[in-house]
């Protein structure tokens, strides 16, 4: 499949600057990876005085550029983080390293304890039984909210071998788990799945 170029430097700004004047106050930034796009930093610098969410693997999050240039004028940022954070390499996101990530969130809230962080897992025949694991590790981050997502199959998950579903019954099972879980206990972050939790909106589903 043949993709478009991406848009240079100069085109992103001047997109950014119609936008605003249209009246946008909120951009949402991801990738690819946003974190290693070369002109991050000047691209914030057009939209600083506007709501910034940016979504992310986590790898970088702890850099100092990240910290130092990106952060302070960041409002949210949405870390994809899928397995338990006592391993190094993960079993099916190549490059990734659920140990460091978990790190480098610990490392943001504590420069700037006010920043939103959400993280969101994908839910895979890997995790399924993990989530527990996982929402006992999370539970202590001050996070924003943690999301659960489903798997679609497009893009470079249709041809992944590593990115499988589990079946709709087991996987509404676990997650039954953890909205009791987070229903009983009240933890500060918000629970969401994907078409079966929303508590702002109709709540649970399943």
């Amino acid at each position: 499949t043949d993709f478009p170029p991406d848009l240079s430097k100069e085109e992103m700004v001047h997109m950014l600057i119609e936008a605003k004047a249209l009246g946008i106050k909120s951009f949402s930034i991801s990738g690819g990876e946003a974190l290693i796009y070369p002109y991050l930093d000047e691209i914030i610098n057009v939209i600083k005085d506007c709501k910034i969410q940016i979504l992310t693997n986590g790898m970088k999050l702890g850099d100092n550029y990240i910290l130092k240039d990106i952060a302070p004028f960041v409002h949210e940022f949405v870390v994809s983080l899928d397995e338990l954070p006592d391993i190094e390499t993960s079993r099916y996101r190549k490059g990734s390293n659920p140990m460091l990530i978990f790190e480098n969130i610990k490392k943001l809230k504590k420069i700037y304890p006010n920043i939103k962080i959400s993280i969101t897992t994908l839910l895979n025949n890997y995790n399924i039984f993990e989530l527990q694991k996982i929402y006992d590790c999370i539970r202590d981050l001050d996070l924003y909210r943690w999301r659960l997502n489903y798997i679609f199959y497009r893009g470079r998950v249709v041809t992944s071998k590593n990115f499988i579903a589990p079946p709709f019954d087991i996987m509404a099972k676990e997650v039954r788990k953890i909205i009791l879980k987070h229903q009983e206990e009240k933890p500060k972050f918000q629970l969401y799945a994907l078409y079966m939790y929303d508590p702002p909106g109709r709540g649970s589903l399943i």
